[in-house]
């Protein structure tokens, strides 16, 4: 006997919103690359005005619609290959808190805050000695290698006169061929870079990131490590992380940032000239946070974290009550605090405020 049957199957994400200052920016990079009997986009807003991001927007004929307090749209085709982005805008509104709390259980709650910190720009000093660590194992193969020489081209033009010394690697690392720099020439190490072949597993773990003598690290990679150790031995050397792959191990390239002191770029998130900001500008983070009074455990981030525009906690609060101080600045300087005043009215979805809670702590 034959039994025919159907399943559903979803595959749901979540993601915060970027801040971009006057707005905030929603991407969703389909990259498909095999095409779809028939493809589907429905998405509905509500209580919210939300537009297309025209200048990062790849799916053409899409738009919305106001239906009551919601804004719809639809999109549909046969015989489609979904290897375009979804970009969308919502109203960054005010510079108030956002705080919501969720019940967990045994007089405990989740919370979650959101707050757009004053952020204090302050341009470091340019290195004079780069390491440049380039992926050049297999699954880098899809980086966005246009962005990323883009980034570089427009990072060596403004410091203008360096020495950078170039590792690719994939299982482990090759030797080091150094290139001097001068007037922002480096056409030598592109024609290196473009000829570069990508083959080979990623041991990210192979690594020693405290065994190069330089002002500053740039590590090139998606981060997906298949073999070995995926945790490099990480220094006191700032590392920045650039990556323009839309399959990528973030947490393990925003850890590595995070850990040395650096920043993690990711080029699909990024203008080039806010890439570049980034990598110009002395790091602006959050610090440390200080519980003021009532019981508050389990926050995360737990460590420095770059900061660029907003910021969110979250964490667990034991009673009703507390207050949390969040401090922010550059290095280990606080340049600036804000206290928050956590109430547990357990309002919110306690399912999602748990995933929020958990992917924090990822």
């Amino acid at each position: 006997m034959l039994i025919r049957s159907r399943r559903r199957i979803v595959i749901a994400f979540e993601q915060l919103l970027v801040d971009k200052g006057s707005y905030l920016s929603y991407l969703l990079p389909l990259n498909i690359i095999e095409a779809v009997a028939l493809f589907k986009v429905h998405a509905e807003v509500m209580k919210n005005e939300v537009l297309i991001d025209k200048s990062q927007n790849e799916l053409s004929n899409i738009s919305f619609t106001k239906w009551n307090e919601s804004y719809i749209a639809d999109f549909e085709k046969n015989d489609f290959t979904p290897d375009k982005q979804v970009a969308l805008r919502f109203p960054r509104g005010n510079n108030e808190p956002w705080l919501y709390t969720a019940h967990k259980g045994n007089d405990t709650s989740y919370f979650y805050v959101n707050i757009h910190p004053e952020i204090v720009a302050k341009v470091k000093v340019l290195p004079t000695h780069i390491t440049l660590l380039w992926d050049k194992s297999q699954s880098a193969h899809s980086r966005n290698r246009e962005k990323e020489l883009q980034l570089l081209d427009a990072y060596i033009k403004k410091v203008e006169n360096l020495t950078i010394d170039l590792v690719p690697f994939a299982l482990k690392a090759d030797r080091t061929q150094s290139f001097t720099i001068t007037k922002g020439n480096w056409d030598n190490l592109k024609v290196v870079l473009l000829t570069m072949v990508f083959d080979g597993a990623t041991s990210l773990g192979s690594i020693d990131l405290t065994s190069y003598k330089c002002d500053e690290i740039l590590l090139f990679s998606d981060g997906m490590s298949n073999y070995g150790k995926a945790e490099p031995l990480i220094g006191s050397t700032p590392v920045t992380t650039i990556n323009s792959a839309f399959f990528a191990n973030h947490s393990i390239l925003s850890y590595i940032a995070q850990k040395s002191g650096g920043v993690y770029i990711n080029c699909n998130k990024l203008s080039n000239e806010e890439a570049l900001s980034l990598l110009t500008n002395a790091v602006y983070q959050f610090i440390s946070a200080d519980i003021d009074n009532g019981k508050l455990f389990n926050l995360y981030p737990s460590m420095p974290t770059p900061c660029n525009g907003s910021f969110t906690m979250t964490g667990l609060i034991k009673g009703n009550k507390a207050s949390l101080v969040l401090h922010f600045g550059i290095g280990k300087t606080v340049l600036y605090s804000k206290t928050i005043e956590i109430a547990a009215s357990n309002r919110t979805d306690s399912l999602l405020l748990g995933r929020l809670w958990a992917e924090n702590k990822i």
